[in-house]
């Protein structure tokens, strides 16, 4: 089992992206023409530049947070950075989960003070480690 933003989540945000990018590329053309502000080629190409940076943000960020991922095989987790394993750990050994981090809103420790952390984590993937986690570690702290 796998944890972390998939193709498909990626995907999704890319689309939406590209929309915001359409919708701010027109809404910057009509009103940069309507206020004469748009009159070059140049003038069209910096307003296209400026949409187009504004709509990547977001999937960039979450391409960045689907990066890291945890895969749970048996009673091992595995940390992983792309298709490498980065640090491995005994599942029993998890003493809490956490949900509340700002740059990592995912947070796994271990009794021996190591963490596993992911970047961007969707909310069913969130009910699905929570009980894994409940029924391979019962002592671990959930918050």
């Amino acid at each position: 089992m796998e944890f972390g933003i998939t193709k498909d989540q990626l995907l999704r945000v890319t689309v939406v992206g590209s929309v915001f990018a359409g919708l701010l590329l027109a809404g910057g053309l009509a009103v940069g023409y309507s206020y004469r502000t748009v009159q070059t080629i140049e003038d069209v190409l910096k307003v296209a530049a400026w949409a187009l940076g504004t709509a990547a943000i977001l999937p960039l960020f979450v391409g960045l947070g689907g990066v890291l991922r945890l895969r749970i095989d048996g009673n091992e987790i595995f940390q992983m950075i792309g298709p490498w394993v980065v640090s491995r750990q005994l599942a029993h050994n998890a003493r809490r989960l956490t949900f509340e981090g700002r740059l990592f809103p995912v947070s796994l420790e271990f009794s021996d003070g190591s963490r596993f952390r992911l970047l961007a984590f969707h909310l069913r993937d969130r009910v699905a480690l929570t009980s894994y986690v409940r029924t391979i570690a019962p002592q671990a702290v959930i918050e």
